[in-house]
């Protein structure tokens, strides 16, 4: 259908036919690839926690009384 859309428009040789249904394809091929391609994996980076003892913790408290 689309093909011969194209060869009633006018003055369109093999060659234009040639170049057109190769960006088509290309699009095709492209917009598949984009769809079956993996999807990119989020990384969530945390700040490390301060590790703490009870000791250290009743120090600090000892210091501040």
């Amino acid at each position: 259908m689309f093909v011969t859309l194209l060869l009633f428009m006018g003055d369109i040789g093999a060659t234009e036919l040639l170049t057109i249904m190769s960006l088509l394809l290309i699009l095709i091929l492209a917009a598949i690839w984009r769809l079956l391609r993996p999807a990119k994996h989020t990384v969530i980076v945390q700040p490390p926690t301060a590790s703490f003892s009870v000791a250290d913790e009743l120090q600090k408290l000892e210091q501040l009384r």
